[in-house]
């Protein structure tokens, strides 16, 4: 209990309330030897009506001031000296009043109203005038020096942030120049196996034509599946399609024509863009998932295009072995790459059963274009 208490009065001490509270206590300390004690003895309301009620008071100005008048009058993009004038007169004057309300009830005889016109008529109410003039200006202050440190935190919270910004940014470039570089460093790879694909096309062109005219199809499919796309992202259908047929001819080397498979492609396929390696991949699918060995269950892939509508339908029947992962392997990237490009213009389809794969895809690209 003891450690409690004196975790929160430490935490209390760093409030700004109790800073607060210690002002007041000196100032009303100060006050009290030098003034008060002389003030209040010579006054018949004691304690309460002459020392607690008018503290009350003048502390409620110094706040009131501070918190209301000065910040209703130069707030936020807010400047307005009229109305800083004319609040200024109001709390002044209902300022006089308490304390007029005190001496009455304290049975002093000095009351809100002079009863004569001479100076020394008036000198208590301007006395008092005088104490709600002080109080204002030490409110004012505290204003001020409160404004300040307000602006000057937000001024380092800006510069903290600037500062964050800048850190993210440098960040972000490192790491691009990283990308950068480690993709430059990719592009050895390629070249090397390009080359040591031509080589090997040198060596066995001779002795087996099926092997060379594979290595030269491979060579070419790789060749377009590390080709960066152009500025928009996008590539030829008809270069797509190209590589589909290199890829189903690959295969039927592979197997020695002993793939069965029926291959439809219709449509004008000139001038038409699409995101690059999207229908090979589907395609690719069908080999690495379908058993094309059967001539009744033989595979048919359809592409066609007609009226700014792309589709294509694939059908196989799936291998047996169940340790290989099905065609969902690889789907969801596809799915991501088409609602990113395509959005609301795209359609998949897909039926698996217990024996054979259904795939429909349709991409209206011509309404892509014109938005």
């Amino acid at each position: 209990m003891a450690s409690d208490t004196k975790s929160y009065f430490q935490r209390f001490r760093n409030h700004p309330v109790f800073y607060h509270l210690l002002g007041w206590a000196c100032f009303i300390f100060y006050e009290a030897m030098f003034v008060v004690i002389m003030v209040v003895s010579g006054k018949r309301g004691g304690f309460f009506y002459g020392y607690f009620l008018p503290y009350a008071v003048n502390i409620g100005l110094f706040y009131f001031h501070a918190g209301f008048t000065l910040r209703l009058s130069f707030g936020k993009r807010k400047r307005s000296f009229p109305l800083f004038l004319l609040l200024l007169v109001l709390e002044l004057l209902a300022y006089l009043f308490l304390m007029n309300l005190i001496n009455l009830l304290s049975n002093d005889q000095w009351s809100f109203f002079p009863s004569g016109h001479t100076l020394q008529d008036l000198q208590p109410m301007l006395r008092q005038l005088w104490r709600g003039i002080y109080f204002i200006a030490f409110s004012s202050a505290y204003w001020l020096v409160s404004r300040s440190s307000e602006y000057q935190k937000r001024v380092l919270e800006m510069e903290k942030m600037q500062l964050i910004n800048l850190a993210q940014k440098n960040k972000l470039e490192r790491n691009l120049v990283e990308t950068e570089n480690a993709y430059l460093r990719a592009q050895i790879n390629p070249h090397l196996l390009f080359n040591t694909l031509n080589f090997i096309y040198n060596n066995v062109q001779q002795a087996s034509t099926k092997a060379s005219e594979a290595v030269v199809l491979l060579s070419d499919l790789m060749n377009y599946s590390l080709r960066e796309p152009e500025a928009d992202g996008k590539t030829s259908l008809e270069k797509e399609i190209e590589q589909i047929l290199n890829l189903i001819r690959i295969n039927q080397i592979r197997f020695e024509n002993k793939l069965f498979l029926d291959v439809e492609v219709e449509g004008d396929f000139s001038d038409v863009k699409i995101i690059p390696l999207l229908i090979v991949v589907f395609v690719e699918n069908v080999f690495k998932h379908g058993d094309l060995t059967e001539p009744e269950n033989a595979g048919k892939i359809t592409i066609s295009y007609e009226d700014g509508c792309l589709q294509l339908f694939t059908v196989n029947k799936k291998k047996k072995r169940t340790h290989i992962a099905s065609h969902g392997i690889g789907l969801t990237n596809i799915k991501k790459r088409l609602e990113k490009e395509y959005g609301d213009h795209y359609r998949i389809d897909i039926r698996n059963d217990e024996t054979h794969f259904y795939l429909h895809l349709s991409i209206r690209l011509a309404a892509e274009e014109e938005a």
